[in-house]
């Protein structure tokens, strides 16, 4: 292997093997689940650091230079439900639709209840997993409800929603990358949802297959139907009822039973055709085959036939169906027939609490019963679970049976207090911190159906522990949803506030930060309704916060005056004792004062902060140690603003995460952590820190801020080709999103400018540039703090450095800062270090007259930043030229591990020159132009 060959990280390498396999740059964006865009990167990549001329060149080297295999070519099989008895013929069945989802892209097993296809669908399913690159996901869709169609989806799929993307566009980009099956099995009631579902998952999953099970045609263009019937009743080998399909299914469940049954075949055979061949009719009848023998079973089947002849409710087998199902009841005692019509009410799994509450039966008697209902195939077991459900089939004729027995109202009744106490117990655990998400999952689809039932109170309560949960569990369009149904329903003015201020929490990590305002001043006017004037102050003073603190998630600023209005009503409500509401207000004061004065006074912020210690509320904490750390940075003290974000940090662990006001806190402190590092110097600290959180379950939830985080610090330490791939897959996260408000993006996307100008890619350059001066930063109003500013600044001046670009060096050099504590009258923001000190090198390349002053003045950032002093020491090394002051200036890019200034040092020393070309190649970045 060449030394070019070493530099050649793993996901080139990957891309590498991917060449030698000859794919197209599309195939192997969806080889690796990469965007075409970021593939290119790669290409390029490798193109220039192993010199080959063109793709076949790279394809040749392939052989001998890739370092890590291929990615698996399956991902095997998710949530195929297991099953623990053989699968009975359907050869032809199951060879048609493998053939048909070859060719069509949705494939629909269409067939009445009982006909068996769950259990044909899941053999396809493990059939076809091992296949396909992304394998196979089952979804069940029995318990979803019309509404709930995408969560059931995404719960299967474990995809979770994310800050400016809706839930439907993240299962999108899960199902997007490759070749892959979805399985939705129980299609009939939600038509309507998998219809719209289909059409719009298609049109960008171009890879993906799509098998429905239904009663009823799903109605998407390209659609295939395969109609499935009865099994076989004729044995293909012989031409006679032994050895088919339904009587070799008949005598193995039997058999399961009792292993002695015996039978004549062609008795069996005629009664399976009484059946029709119904996989459920059948396995209902070798429920009672020990007990009553196939003479018994003919009998009493063919009286219930002839009861239903001439009926109108759909076709044969329909009715054949029900005849088994009426006759099976029939044979049920009184405690089985009660407990069978109240468990129809349940819409998916149960556990044997659930159904003793459901049902009104002493839990000792359920416990029989369900084991009774399960012996005669009427409930079956959820293996690996204490967990029972009823076949579809059989729900709906329970639930007929409820309807019969004038039970609707009561068992309901009792179903939605169930749904009220179970969702209040996985909350407390969820708070307690113990297991909740598995139990959560199983019942989700009971809990939405029964919030749909309920009404008053009682809908608050449920809607309410739903919002929670749902938050929990990362669904958070519902569970803002369910917050504000509750906030409407509540009687209790004060838990209505509650509800508000949740919802006002989950559309800040949403990045909504309009709607986070509006809901904080309607929960501040139910609290001043409710005549609680200290959560009224509160709630005011935050929202007011909030609109001055994260502009960057709101479409448009809130005006000053309106801020200022509020700020008043809110002082003036606020009871004096209050510490909850001081700590607000005094942490609004110092937010607005931000919008007031050039520089604050530090002294308000830190009056915030003490308030927020008294009040001993980490999440207000947090609040003003971000605060306090804003004023210290505009007054340029950077070194303190990161040992406060250090100091939020580890605040974390008192902040719980499933909580949405403090999930939102959590989302800022990661985010800010870095921004304050990265402003005073230290960005081994940032690095680390941005990828600590790359697999937080929070802060995942936003893969912009996920990816974003590490690139001003790998920008800066030149590991360029890191950066650039950040930067290719932020952007493409953020389109995924939705194009959110995102101006606290612009500085790392700035940022790539730097690298791609370095590398001659003066049309990337010029593309990054306006996307993120323009399209990201917007309008840089006061209340932006000219955002991107520091950042452009000093890509800007660092590149004029780099080229001797003297030329466009004078509007760089407009405002040189010559006074000796000019760093100290300045109001400052984020990374003003950086343009500062490379501004001060610029002037002194220029030969500008005031560049020594210039160099004085920068003392005080040096002291702030430790690049800002290696920026200081090379620039005073060109002023001098002395060659000590040259190796004292390489020593503290050393000391920083900064690569690419290392090299540009280096190239200012004779005896290095040779080590500054090799390691500036190494880079892909040009010699300095020297004038």
């Amino acid at each position: 292997m060449t030394h070019s060959a070493l530099r050649v990280s793993e996901r080139e390498a990957e891309v590498l093997s991917a060449l030698g396999q000859h794919l197209s740059n599309a195939q192997i964006a969806s080889l690796l689940h990469l965007s075409v865009r970021t593939v290119e990167t790669h290409v390029s990549s490798l193109l220039r650091k192993l010199g080959a001329a063109d793709r076949r060149e790279l394809a040749e080297l392939a052989p001998s230079l890739a370092s890590v295999d291929p990615p698996s070519s399956t991902a095997g099989s998710r949530g195929v439900p297991a099953t623990w008895t053989p699968f009975i013929g359907r050869e032809r069945e199951q060879k048609e639709l493998i053939q048909a989802l070859d060719t069509s892209r949705v494939v629909t097993l269409l067939g009445p209840g009982g006909v068996g296809k769950t259990r044909l669908a899941g053999e396809v399913a493990r059939t076809l997993a091992s296949r396909l690159p992304l394998g196979a996901t089952f979804v069940e869709l029995v318990s979803s409800r019309p509404g709930f169609f995408v969560q059931t989806v995404a719960s299967a799929l474990d995809v979770r929603e994310r800050p400016g993307q809706a839930l439907r566009d993240a299962i999108l980009a899960r199902l997007r990358p490759g070749r892959a099956l979805l399985v939705l099995d129980n299609c009939e009631h939600l038509v309507d949802d998998t219809a719209e579902f289909l059409t719009a998952l298609l049109g960008q999953a171009t890879d993906l297959r799509v098998l429905t099970t239904s009663r009823a045609r799903i109605g998407v263009p390209g659609e295939r139907v395969v109609p499935l019937s009865g099994l076989s009743l004729v044995a293909r080998s012989t031409g006679g009822a032994a050895d088919s399909e339904a009587v070799t299914l008949f005598f193995d469940r039997a058999r399961m039973l009792d292993a002695q049954f015996d039978a004549d075949p062609a008795a069996v055979g005629e009664l399976c055709a009484q059946l029709d061949g119904m996989p459920l009719a059948i396995e209902l009848a070798t429920a009672r085959s020990a007990t009553l023998g196939i003479a018994g079973l003919r009998a009493g089947l063919t009286d219930r036939l002839r009861l239903l002849s001439g009926g109108q409710s759909g076709d044969e087998r329909h009715r054949s169906l029900r005849a088994v199902l009426d006759w099976s009841h029939e044979l049920l005692d009184g405690e089985e027939q009660a407990a069978l019509r109240r468990l129809g009410r349940f819409a998916g799994p149960f556990d044997l609490e659930a159904a003793a509450a459901v049902t009104a039966l002493p839990p000792a008697v359920v416990v029989d019963l369900v084991g009774r209902l399960s012996d005669k195939s009427l409930l079956v077991h959820r293996q690996g679970s204490e967990r029972w459900s009823l076949l579809e089939t059989v729900r709906a004729y329970a639930w007929d049976k409820l309807g019969d027995a004038g039970e609707r109202d009561q068992v309901t009744d009792r179903y939605v207090r169930w749904a009220k106490d179970v969702s209040a117990e996985i909350e407390s655990r969820l708070v307690r911190g113990q297991a909740w998400q598995a139990d959560f999952d199983a019942v989700s689809g009971d809990l939405r159906a029964a919030l749909a039932l309920a009404d008053g109170e009682l809908a608050a309560a449920v809607a309410r522990c739903l919002g929670h949960l749902t938050f929990a569990r990362r669904f958070l369009v519902e569970a803002r949803t369910h917050y504000l149904r509750a906030a409407e329903l509540a009687t209790d003015e004060a838990q209505a506030v509650q509800d508000l201020w949740s919802a006002a929490g989950v559309a800040q990590v949403e990045s909504k930060g309009q709607l986070r305002y509006e809901y904080a001043v309607a929960a501040a006017q139910r609290a001043a309704a409710a005549g609680d004037h200290g959560t009224q102050a509160a709630v005011l003073a935050e929202a007011v916060s909030v609109a001055t603190r994260f502009p960057a998630i709101f479409e448009r600023d809130i005006e000053l005056t309106e801020l200022q209005r509020m700020l008043r009503l809110a002082h003036d409500v606020a009871p004096p004792d209050d510490p909850v509401a001081e700590a607000q207000l005094m942490a609004a004061d110092a937010w607005t004062e931000t919008r007031l004065v050039e520089v604050p006074d530090v002294v308000t912020f830190q009056a915030a902060f003490d308030a927020a210690e008294r009040a001993g509320d980490a999440l207000l904490i947090s609040a003003a140690l971000d605060a306090l750390g804003a004023a210290q940075v505009m007054g340029g003290h950077f070194a303190k603003t990161h040992e406060l974000g250090a100091r939020r940090l580890s605040l974390l662990a008192r902040l719980p995460a499933h909580q949405p006001r403090a999930g939102s806190e959590i989302h800022d402190i990661v985010h800010m952590s870095v921004e304050n590092a990265v402003s005073a110097g230290a960005i081994s600290f940032a690095l680390e820190t941005a990828r600590r959180f790359a697999d937080d379950e929070l802060v995942a939830a936003a893969p912009q801020m996920v990816e974003s985080k590490p690139i001003v610090p790998l920008v800066l330490l030149g590991r360029f080709d890191e950066a650039t791939m950040r930067g290719e897959r932020t952007r493409e996260a953020w389109e995924s999103a939705g194009r959110p408000a995102a101006r606290w993006m612009a500085p790392s996307m700035y940022s790539l400018v730097l690298c791609r100008a370095l590398r001659g890619e003066d049309a990337a350059a010029s593309e990054w540039r306006s996307f993120a001066g323009v399209e990201l930063a917007g309008a840089q109003t006061r209340n932006v703090h000219f955002q991107v500013g520091g950042m452009a600044s000093f890509v800007e001046a660092r590149l004029a450095l780099h080229f001797s670009r003297f030329d466009d060096a004078s509007s760089l050099l407009a405002g040189l800062p010559t006074a000796k504590d000019a760093w100290w009258h300045a109001r400052h923001w984020y990374f003003d270090a950086y343009p500062w000190a490379v501004t001060a090198e610029l002037a002194v390349a220029v030969a500008h007259p005031d560049a020594s002053a210039c160099l004085v003045a920068l003392e005080p950032a040096a002291r702030e930043n430790p690049w800002a002093a290696a920026y200081l020491a090379r620039a005073r090394a060109r002023l001098s030229g002395d060659p000590a002051d040259f190796l004292a200036a390489l020593t503290a890019w050393e000391a920083l591990d900064a690569r690419y200034e290392r090299a540009c040092t280096l190239a200012m020393i004779p005896s290095r020159f040779d080590e500054a070309c090799a390691d500036l190649d190494s880079l892909g970045v040009s010699l300095p132009v020297q004038r």
